[in-house]
C-alpha cells in the first residue's frame, strides 16, 4: 500500500484542511514532514489568514505565502527558493520568477497578450527570452527549437479536441 491519509480539519471551520498524515510511511506515496503518526507529529501542516488563504504548508516546505489586495498569491517562500508573482491591475498574470537558492539560479515566465515566454534574469538585467507559445482559439502554436535556445524557431500548431463542457480531451498537431 502507498497512501492511507488521514485528514484533519478545523472544527471551527470545517472547510479549512489542518493536517494530513500518511499511516502507511511509505517513500513511494504522500510525504508527511513527521513519520505519520499523531504521537510523532502533533503540530498542523497548514495555516490559514483572515480571509482563508493558505499562508504555510509544511508538507511541501512552503513557509509563507503573501497575497495582494484580490487575494492572489504575489510571494511564495520555500525553504529552497522563491516564487514572485506580478499581476496587472485587471489581475491578469504578467510575471512568474523563480529562485532556487541551492542552484543559483533564477528564471521565469512572461505571460504577455497571450504568448508565453521562459526567460533567465539577473537582478539588473532580464535576458535569454524564449517564446514557447502563443495562445489560440483553437489551441495553441509552439515555437520548437530544433538545434537549442540560439537557433532559428519553427511554429508548430496544436489544436484542442474539446467536449461540450470546453474540456480539452485530445491535442491534435501534424
Amino acid at each position: 500500500m502507498i497512501d492511507n491519509l488521514r485528514y484533519f480539519y478545523d472544527p471551527a471551520n470545517p472547510n479549512r484542511l489542518l493536517k494530513v498524515t500518511d499511516l502507511t510511511n511509505s517513500h513511494a506515496g504522500f510525504r508527511d514532514d513527521g513519520n505519520g503518526t499523531l504521537a510523532g507529529d502533533p503540530d498542523d501542516d497548514y495555516t490559514y489568514d483572515q480571509d482563508g488563504n493558505m499562508k504555510a504548508d509544511q508538507n511541501k516546505e512552503i513557509s509563507y505565502i503573501a497575497y495582494n489586495h484580490a487575494n492572489m498569491p504575489t510571494h511564495v517562500q520555500m525553504n529552497n527558493g522563491e516564487v514572485l508573482f506580478t499581476y496587472d491591475a485587471l489581475g491578469n498574470k504578467w510575471y512568474k520568477r523563480v529562485g532556487d537558492y541551492q542552484r543559483g539560479e533564477k528564471h521565469g515566465t512572461a505571460y504577455i497578450f497571450g504568448m508565453q515566454y521562459e526567460f533567465k534574469y539577473n537582478e539588473h538585467i532580464k535576458y535569454d527570452w524564449k517564446l514557447m507559445f502563443i495562445g489560440t482559439d483553437e489551441g495553441y502554436v509552439s515555437a520548437v527549437y530544433p538545434e537549442g535556445i540560439d537557433s532559428e524557431f519553427k511554429f508548430q500548431y496544436v489544436y484542442n479536441h474539446t467536449d461540450h463542457l470546453g474540456n480539452i480531451r485530445q491535442n491534435i498537431t501534424k
